[in-house]
């Protein structure tokens, strides 16, 4: 997992889902659990993200902002234990929690691709992506033990996807040029000034993240 600055990642899980009709619930975040990069979710980690971005939110196929979502999130909310699946519980033990996200999948070539691969078994893992915005010290990550490197206190959700398999690197080029195309094509204004300063804060993290990983 990338550290120095924060930057997006991308992290997925083999989540349980339910299937009624077009609409799919499932659970791409897990917390209390130490995930394959040694990372642990912990409960709050997203409810500064979904309050403040809430209606920015997509979801996608594969992380790729390039292309028109391929569902629309119907409600996406952090849920306690109690909520949570026995099958998922019995996979993730240590789970104190999850991310909640219900999606409608849309009437298109993509959308139908993909929710057919859903209710045949062929598709079974979700992902989000995110910016690590506050990160517990090493001591605490140490104190937590099981492998734990890092304790993502809070995050700044930016899309979920469904994926072919969990742990994609974190790669934001599409993202973030997609991003700056739409900035360019907008009107002048603050909307463009703030979404072309939001970009450039991106690349300057992932920047001395790159050189961090070099080091």
């Amino acid at each position: 997992m990338s550290k120095g600055m924060p930057a997006i990642e991308r992290k997925a899980l083999a989540g349980e889902q339910v299937v009624a009709d077009r609409v799919v619930t499932g659970f791409p975040a897990v917390m209390g659990n130490v995930d394959d990069g040694g990372d642990v979710l912990l409960p709050g980690a997203f409810a500064k993200t979904l309050a403040e971005r809430g209606e920015r939110l997509r979801y996608l196929w594969m992380h790729d902002g390039s292309q028109a979502p391929i569902a629309r999130i119907l409600d996406i909310q952090e849920v306690g234990r109690e909520e949570l699946p026995a099958e998922l519980l019995a996979r993730f033990p240590e789970a104190t929690g999850a991310l909640k996200v219900t999606r409608e999948y849309l009437e298109t070539p993509r959308g139908d691709e993909v929710l057919t691969g859903i209710r045949k078994g062929a598709i079974k893992e979700m992902s989000f992506a995110y910016d690590a915005i506050g990160v517990g010290t090493p001591e605490e990550a140490l104190r937590w033990g099981k492998g734990c490197r890092r304790l993502l206190k809070e995050v700044r959700l930016w899309e979920c996807s469904d994926v072919n398999w969990s742990m994609n690197p974190a790669t934001m080029n599409l993202k973030m040029d997609a991003a700056v195309v739409a900035a360019l094509q907008a009107e002048p204004g603050p909307a463009r000034q703030k979404a072309l300063a939001e970009w450039l804060e991106a690349r300057i993290h992932l920047n001395f993240t790159e050189m961090a990983d070099m080091l």
